[in-house]
């Protein structure tokens, strides 16, 4: 899950470090789950996906809060996905029927009938 899901793992894990009294391992988790693997599964996602796909980082970010409104938790995935879709039909049309390219078509010469 964006942006929650590995808070969910890392975020009770410090817990239980402070309520088991070792305070210095419970702040060093909340520091590393925090800088470390927040960034990695916040910031550095958009990056490969701008990289590897060219999907804008804001496709994804607006595709999950959709999808998670139209479909629910299968949403995080078809979300971003049918938004990236649509883009790329509305792009296609535009270079199918609103501006396509002219190609000139140049007359074929006839061959000469005497040059056996």
């Amino acid at each position: 899950m964006p942006f929650v899901g590995t808070t969910l793992i890392w975020l009770p894990i410090a817990l239980l470090a402070f309520a088991r009294g070792d305070t210095s391992i419970g702040y060093w988790l909340l520091l590393w789950g925090a800088v470390v693997i927040g960034s990695m599964d916040n910031v550095i996602r958009f990056i490969l996906q701008k990289y590897m796909a060219d999907v804008h980082p804001l496709i994804t970010v607006f595709g999950v809060i959709v999808g998670l409104n139209l479909f629910g938790f299968v949403g995080l995935i078809f979300g971003p996905l049918l938004l990236s879709l649509f883009l790329l039909l509305i792009r296609i049309y535009n270079d199918e029927f609103i501006s396509p390219r002219h190609v000139e078509i140049t007359p074929e010469i006839p061959e000469s009938q005497g040059s056996n």
